[in-house]
């Protein structure tokens, strides 16, 4: 504003007036454009780093989806071929049994494999909807559908082994997952309480070992200084004489 009072020596006239009109829209512009500015910039890194943070899943996911059905189903294919004729006879119960073991180990293989694709195609899933694309989305989706097809295919081979075992074969494979995650961390935390205590125990010892070696120490200064002690008097009797 200066330069402008020495201009404009009529603050009433319109040529001053305009001028000073002019440099307040100009510094108006100049706000605008700085404002602008730290916006554009602060949009950018935050498109950069959800870029960056759905690489980063990428690469953890990998560019290509592994994924594979469980051996159970060829083990239990295998065991469907070899069906005893005689279904009245022991070795046809014997049979139907150990099938249908094997079906139900396959659901429960089922379970935990679609549990785990699940959780990866509703991540990428919201990955998408926030308009970032995983390259690997397809592989997720395709899995998936593969997955939902088995089990079905399950609930067929259930219900003519066992009719009924059709609705019923997922839960219980559900059930008996769970029960194995329980006793799996049940022995995690068994074997964690285990180390904790020969970890304290080991800790006992080293202090006590500490401790003897601390009152060895203590001794032999001791020792040290009584026998200075006593040639110091002996020193002092030596002068007398």
């Amino acid at each position: 504003m200066a330069n402008l009072g020495e201009e404009c020596l009529d603050p009433g006239s319109p040529s001053c007036k305009e001028k000073v009109i002019e440099e307040v829209l100009s510094r108006e512009g100049a706000i605008f454009v700085i404002l602008a500015s730290v916006f554009i910039a602060g949009m950018s890194a935050y498109f950069y780093f959800k870029y960056q943070k759905a690489l980063q899943q990428q690469n953890r996911l990998g560019l290509t989806y592994k994924f594979s059905l469980p051996q159970e189903k060829a083990m239990f294919e295998e065991m469907i071929s070899k069906r005893p004729n005689e279904e009245g006879s022991p070795v046809y119960g014997q049979w139907h049994k150990g099938t249908c073991a094997m079906l139900l180990r396959r659901a429960i293989m089922d379970v935990q494999i679609y549990s785990q694709i699940l959780k990866d195609f509703n991540r990428q899933n919201q990955l998408y909807k926030n308009g970032i694309i995983m390259e690997n989305f397809d592989d997720v989706k395709t899995a998936k559908a593969t997955l939902e097809q088995e089990i079905a295919l399950v609930q067929r081979e259930a219900e003519a082994l066992q009719p009924g075992w059709g609705a019923q074969i997922f839960p219980m494979a559900q059930q008996k997952r769970q029960q194995f995650d329980m006793m799996r961390k049940k022995r995690e935390l068994e074997e964690k309480k285990k180390q904790e205590a020969e970890e304290k125990k080991k800790q006992k010892l080293i202090e006590k070992e500490r401790e003897a070696k601390r009152r060895e120490q203590l001794a032999e200064q001791l020792i040290r200084e009584e026998e200075q002690e006593k040639r110091r008097e002996k020193s002092k009797q030596n002068q007398k004489k």
